[in-house]
């Protein structure tokens, strides 16, 4: 046999066997991306853009049809016909469903690119929201395991709203608390007694259990609870559609009123369908069937609606903390652990290196941060929910400390640029150590130098510290000296500021007007208001900046209001009467209204018994009416000066 032939013979049958295993390698293939339903959409949907239904007609030169898409959307935005770029943009997440960077990368248009170009704080937050349902409501279920799908939805949430680089973020912030108060009411009420952690993480846990436990249909609300599923029916006659959002709305929106000391003008202004349900929600008898059928409601808006899991986010109450779900922050972390979560089920030996598993990682510490920071929330549910501007404060939740202590070091070792046997300094060796100091600091300044001793004692020894600063062990000697110097080094920083200031104050609170320590009130107010005062010169050198990052109102006035009916809402009814008894009028005026939603009714019941009257126990201070008049102003003023955010 020639040698060209043997060649021939040679080259004929490892072409045959290599066409042969491609065809089952290609079987094998296709079948993987089927179920992992990594393929091109093969059927047009009623409803979809024509381009879908092109594209699908155009068969292998669909790729090419894409990419001209994606220029041309791009163009569209570039020259400012946004609605029209967007239309395009839904076309390829539809062509493209299964590759994520395609929904990544609209969503980062609208939420960023487009939200900036627009004139007014309404038009900047659908944009922003835009981006968000678009992850989450199409994104996600598209993708569930994927998780730079979720990374990218927990960084709009931490960066975009609950950041401050953003002119309009205060809106936002305020916006995302009122839907949300709406979709899960409000957070259980602390027992300022009894509030030790395992006990709130407890009282949060059963919250959310009450949404996991709610029947999923109404078949189900038949068979366990029959007359909450005539009163289901009953309240949907009332509205006239499915119950959803429009119950939720009407609920909160009446109890908001029913708190209020304006409810009999609020009253008036209601619908003829609001009227209705608020007469059930007065009647004892009929609320406890109306309740069960609001966490029913409550559980179908969070799964249809916004693709949440109630069952999920009862374990990460149990594992994170008492989560505000009006908190922005609450989300970046739902997201991003969940992401984290997902994706690390297909995490393996070729992929564990992706920057995506890590910066993942990263939102949810952060998150954790920001929830540490600012996680306890007070704001104006009634002003917000009509787009308006009102009070808007959140003040450190230091329940929150601990959790991030337990997560860091789980998320450190999953990190590999964090690998603590390489490497002398870490982003997050970094990032716990200057965590443990505002934790520190905080509780120094909130009278509770034990626990900032302790915190202190666990920074010099914590297993994850960098290696980089040899005066460390100097720096931390001695408490009041650390406080000291860490003031002078970060006095300008507005998370700081509002440490400072409302950790004096609920202080001197405490010190003052329960324990009747006049000295250490005066004290701990005095130098909280000193610390404002500083703290709101230095802002507003750069008017610009100021306004971004204003965690705290300009006026003192109203930061102490604000701590101040905060903290007595949480005190029994003695221990409140004792400390608006010990209270000045300035700070009375600020809780009165508060109170009086609370209690006139329970004094009421205690005085046709004989008891006393709320009047007697809570005294209306002098001037309320002026008081009231001029909150309204500063209120209508607010919203004017955030009505229009021009692009800068």
């Amino acid at each position: 046999m020639k040698r060209e032939t043997l060649t021939q013979l040679i080259a004929g049958t490892v072409a045959a066997a290599s066409l042969a295993s491609s065809g089952v390698v290609a079987t094998s293939l296709s079948a993987t991306a089927g179920r992992a339903k990594l393929v091109y959409t093969q059927r047009a949907e009623e409803g979809q853009p024509p381009q879908v239904a092109l594209g699908i007609a155009m068969g292998a030169f669909r790729g090419i049809f894409v990419n001209f898409l994606w220029i041309r959307a791009n163009n569209l935005k570039e020259a400012g016909k946004y609605h029209e770029s967007i239309e395009l943009a839904r076309a390829i997440t539809k062509l493209q469903p299964r590759f994520p960077r395609v929904w990544v990368f609209h969503a980062w248009n609208m939420a960023y690119n487009i939200s900036v170009a627009t004139q007014t704080k309404q038009e900047r937050y659908n944009w922003v929201n835009a981006g968000i349902n678009l992850l989450r409501d199409e994104g996600i279920p598209a993708n569930p395991n994927d998780t730079l799908i979720h990374k990218e939805l927990g960084w709009i949430f931490l960066h975009k709203i609950q950041g401050y680089t953003d002119d309009a973020n205060m809106y936002y912030k305020q916006q995302v608390a009122a839907e949300w108060q709406v979709i899960m009411g409000e957070p259980p009420k602390i027992d300022f007694k009894n509030r030790g952690r395992d006990v709130v993480i407890k009282q949060y846990a059963d919250w959310i259990r009450g949404f996991v436990d709610a029947p999923d249909t109404l078949k189900k609300l038949n068979e366990v609870d029959p007359v909450a599923g005539a009163m289901y029916q009953r309240v949907r006659d009332i509205i006239g559609d499915e119950l959803g959002m429009n119950l939720l709305t009407r609920v909160e929106m009446i109890n908001a009123m029913n708190k209020s000391v304006l409810k009999p003008i609020m009253s008036e202004k209601m619908s003829n369908k609001s009227r209705a349900i608020a007469t059930i929600m007065d009647n004892t008898e009929e609320r406890p069937a109306l309740d069960t059928v609001v966490r029913m409601v409550r559980k179908h808006v969070l799964v249809s609606k916004y693709n949440m899991e109630p069952d999920r986010m009862l374990r990460y109450t149990r594992l994170f903390g008492p989560i505000d779900w009006r908190h922005p922050a609450a989300h970046g972390l739902y997201w991003s652990f969940r992401g984290s979560e997902q994706g690390k089920m297909r995490w393996n030996d070729a992929n564990h290196l992706d920057f995506d598993f890590v910066n993942t990682d990263r939102i949810t510490i952060h998150s954790l941060q920001e929830l540490w920071r600012s996680g306890e929330l007070y704001f104006d549910f009634v002003q917000a929910a009509n787009g308006q501007a009102g009070t808007y404060l959140g003040i450190p939740n230091s329940y929150f400390v601990q959790s991030y202590g337990d997560i860091v070091y789980r998320l450190a070792d999953d990190s590999w640029a964090d690998n603590r046997g390489t490497r002398a300094f870490t982003s997050y060796g970094a990032g716990y150590e200057n965590f443990l100091k505002d934790a520190t600091r905080f509780f120094y300044r909130r009278g509770e130098r034990d626990v900032a001793e302790k915190y202190l004692s666990y920074l010099r020894q914590i297993p994850i510290q960098n290696l980089n600063n040899p005066d460390r062990k100097y720096e931390l000697s001695d408490l009041d000296k650390f406080v000291e110097q860490e003031l002078k080094d970060r006095q300008t920083s507005p998370d700081v500021a509002v440490q400072e200031v409302v950790g004096s104050l609920m202080d001197g609170f405490q010190k003052g007007l329960l324990g009747r320590d006049t000295e250490g009130y005066r004290a701990a107010v005095d130098y909280a208001r000193a610390f404002h005062g500083n703290y709101m010169a230095q802002q507003l050198k750069d008017l610009i900046v100021g306004a971004r990052t204003e965690k705290m109102p300009r006026d003192f006035n109203e930061v102490a209001g604000v701590v101040f009916s905060q903290f007595i809402e949480m005190l029994s009814p003695d221990e409140a009467e004792t400390a608006y008894a010990g209270a000045d009028d300035e700070l009375r005026r600020w809780a009165f209204d508060k109170l009086k939603g609370i209690y006139s009714e329970l004094y009421a019941q205690a005085a046709e018994k004989g008891g006393r009257t709320f009047a007697t126990v809570f005294p209306e201070p002098p001037g309320m009416d002026l008081f009231r008049a001029q909150r309204q102003r500063v209120m209508e003023q607010r919203s004017q000066d955030r009505g229009d955010v021009k692009e800068k």
